[in-house]
């Protein structure tokens, strides 16, 4: 996704955005690290209880952000030592407490934290394009968060369709007990039942959307921070510029020709990738509304309303979003320039 600003100031390629000296805020990022291990490999969830469990795992999922973010501080102020022992210490503790049987999760995990982060904080000191820059981030979180929960996917997906069988196996009987007509519950069984299945088929999806969200926040909140702290131009465009760049089209192309013409596998793997790449032209395309919507110059309570018509279309707004977006990524209908920069 294009997050970029037109140019980028001279003071940020040449690594000046953030400040050098080691503050305590690296000592936190460093900290924050471990803690982040303790709350994933620590085995919390058993001793919480159910509301403490929710609250875990809410806590461990912003968590996460800082942690990609912290990364990203890290390499970007040039501070190898402390990444490097932060990274370490991280890993070692999450192995005294997950031991071997979870090792792969701990290796996959913290590998996707470190070349994300990396890879947005250096390739920035080097003036990269930020389309670049977030394409390599967002492809080394797929790839590795892929890699740490395809061996757990196809049982997950297993257990989701078991729970959904047992939700389903009286609902049409106590549909009818509560008045239903035996058609019309048997229509709202039929109705949950596919989107049970719809949710199911697309776990593989929401467990990549979901990292891929911490890593775009992540990513967001540390251009900010250079753009608050830099004089120059700013590198986080403003959010009716945002689209999906040209460049993605051809796999997109390459995705439905899978899904039309593979096997069943393939179409799995198919229908997961459009998933995740449908929310992101979803929301260039709701970056393309606003931008128009600015161009009427309409009162931000018109922009709610249309907002809010649009969240009530639910799928049929969703994909007419997606759509404009995915169309606009050639088209162009809002001119929007590619950045001017040295590097790739």
């Amino acid at each position: 996704m294009n997050l970029i600003a037109k140019e980028i100031s001279t003071n940020i390629v040449s690594g000046q955005g953030l400040k050098q000296k080691t503050t305590q805020a690296h000592y936190l990022i460093v900290l924050a690290m471990s803690v982040y291990s303790v709350l994933v490999f620590g085995n919390i969830g058993g001793a919480v209880g159910g509301i403490g469990m929710l609250l875990l795992a809410t806590v461990t999922y912003f968590a996460a952000m800082y942690v990609f973010y912290g990364v990203t501080v890290l390499a970007y102020s040039r501070k190898t030592f402390l990444l490097w022992t932060g990274v370490a210490a991280a890993f070692l503790l999450g192995y005294v407490f997950a031991g071997l049987n979870n090792l792969w999760a701990l290796l996959t995990a913290w590998s996707m934290f470190f070349a994300a982060g990396v890879i947005a904080g250096r390739l920035n000191i080097a003036g990269w394009r930020q389309e670049h820059i977030y394409i390599l981030g967002a492809v080394a979180v797929s790839i590795l968060i892929t890699a740490q929960f395809l061996p757990l996917w196809p049982e997950l997906m297993k257990l989701g369709k078991n729970a959904a069988d047992t939700f389903l196996a009286n609902s049409e009987q106590s549909l009818i007990a509560m008045g239903y007509s035996p058609e019309a519950a048997r229509e709202s069984v039929a109705f949950v039942t596919k989107m049970f299945e719809v949710v199911t088929r697309l776990i593989p999806a929401s467990t990549v959307m979901s990292a891929l969200l911490q890593f775009s926040i992540a990513y967001m909140v540390f251009l900010y921070r250079l753009d608050r702290q830099d004089t120059g131009p700013g590198r986080l465009a403003p959010f009716y510029f945002w689209k999906m760049p040209f460049g993605m089209t051809p796999l997109v192309l390459a995705v439905v020709l899978l899904r039309i013409f593979g096997g069943e596998t393939a179409i799995l793997v198919a229908d997961n990738v459009l998933a995740v790449l449908s929310i992101y032209y979803c929301v260039t395309g709701l970056a393309l509304a606003e931008y128009f919507l600015r161009k009427l110059h309409l009162s931000r309570i018109f922009k709610a309303i249309f907002y809010f018509m649009l969240f009530l279309t639910g799928l049929a707004g969703f994909f007419i979003a997606a759509l404009l977006g995915f169309v606009d990524s050639f088209a162009d209908w809002r001119k929007v320039q590619q950045p001017q920069a040295t590097g790739a």
